[in-house]
């Protein structure tokens, strides 16, 4: 969703610039007598376009369509791309990205297990954490303690909740 907010942003940006530059040429070409590229009649001529002409009808049925679309992406919860830390009193950055794949490294070596995943999110309060991973369950404690000790490494707030879902591989008959 950060693209598509970059990719927005020049896009609003540039109609911002456009408009600007044809308001500089219609202002000048209106000093020196010639109305350019709007013609001084504009405001009549739109004024005898009914609203439901259905070039006019589509236009504002699209524009409408494109806001709500725009909105609602706005509007879905997204992960934070950064998670606050704390160490010796110093408030910083992790990447949420690497703290998931240092989790998930700390479950593969500490823990013994096979394609783990980690999921992190969270607060400057609070970090969520759910690994899941092809193992015995009984290396749950283990990968838990793994995955704890590499948070604490990373700075994690004391209050972290590992959620840990570790499924037995199938057997290959």
């Amino acid at each position: 969703m950060r693209t598509a907010n970059r990719i927005a942003s020049a896009l609003l940006a540039l109609v911002l610039i456009a408009g600007g530059l044809l308001v500089v040429v219609q202002t000048v070409s209106a000093l020196v007598g010639r109305p350019w590229p709007i013609p001084t009649n504009w405001r009549r001529e739109l004024g005898d376009v009914a609203l439901s002409e259905q070039r006019v009808l589509g236009i504002c049925i699209a524009i409408g369509v494109v806001g709500l679309i725009v909105l609602i992406a706005e509007l879905i919860p997204r992960r934070q791309a950064r998670l606050p830390a704390t160490m010796n009193g110093t408030t910083w950055w992790v990447s949420r990205r690497s703290a998931e794949r240092r989790s998930a490294r700390a479950a593969s070596l500490g823990g013994s297990v096979a394609h783990p995943r980690a999921d992190v999110w969270g607060n400057s309060q609070r970090w969520r954490v759910r690994v899941r991973a092809e193992a015995p369950r009984h290396r749950y404690e283990a990968v838990e303690r793994a995955v704890r000790e590499e948070l604490r490494a990373l700075g994690a707030p004391d209050e972290v909740t590992v959620a840990t879902s570790l499924k037995q591989r199938g057997r290959v008959a």
